[in-house]
């Protein structure tokens, strides 16, 4: 069990060991760190640019706020940079598929401004597609992403007090489409430039 003064920056994943998916559940970590903010990264994976956003977008969290849970719905090999900061979990403390997971963390980042003490938010990040190593399953680069903010954006509608914020390259195609659906539920809304200034509206979703 880690310490509270120990916890510091996490990031929940997707481990891979001996060819077998772990899913990390919160209902037994979490609750235990009530004053740590929360965010789910989501956006495109297959296709992406290596090395993954995902880094990028913990480096610049880190570089704005002391403590923070980061979950990110991608594999980590065990010997990957990201084990030293995964949130140990309890016997049997797992999700059964990926979805779950995506699903449960996105409605509770989203809602954190209700349900969580110390806040957090959903973010997503519009990444371009690697040229030179692109999606190559057969389906659209994104497509997952562009269905979950399309989600996220009529939630917005009915559910007000949700904190969802997106950054997105101008070039990403389809992008202006995205913020606007996004402004038909808050017209403030606006898509930011870059992961650092998403990280920056990140901490200001941090309850103090």
């Amino acid at each position: 069990m880690v310490s509270n003064q120990t916890f510091q920056k996490v990031v929940l994943a997707r481990v891979m060991q001996n060819g077998s998916a772990y899913y990390r559940n919160p209902f037994a970590n979490l609750a235990r760190f009530p004053q740590i903010p929360i965010f789910f990264g989501g956006g495109p994976i297959l296709g992406a640019p290596q090395p993954l956003w995902h880094w990028k977008l913990y480096d610049e969290l880190a570089a704005v706020m002391p403590a923070f849970i980061l979950v990110l719905p991608i594999r980590c090999e065990l010997e990957d940079w990201l084990v030293p900061r995964l949130l140990p979990i309890d016997t049997n403390d797992y999700f059964e598929r990926q979805k779950h997971l995506e699903d449960f963390y996105m409605d509770m980042t989203a809602t954190a401004s209700l349900n969580h003490p110390a806040g957090g938010a959903l973010l997503f990040n519009f990444c371009l597609e690697d040229h030179e190593s692109p999606r190559n399953d057969g389906n659209p680069y994104a497509m997952d992403t562009r269905r979950e903010a399309g989600k996220w954006s009529r939630d917005l509608w009915y559910r007000r007090r949700l904190n969802i914020r997106v950054a997105g390259d101008p070039a990403f195609p389809g992008l202006s489409q995205i913020e606007d659906d996004f402004k038909q539920a808050d017209e403030s809304f606006t898509v930011l430039p870059d992961l650092g200034a998403l990280a920056a509206a990140a901490a200001a979703c941090v309850k103090k």
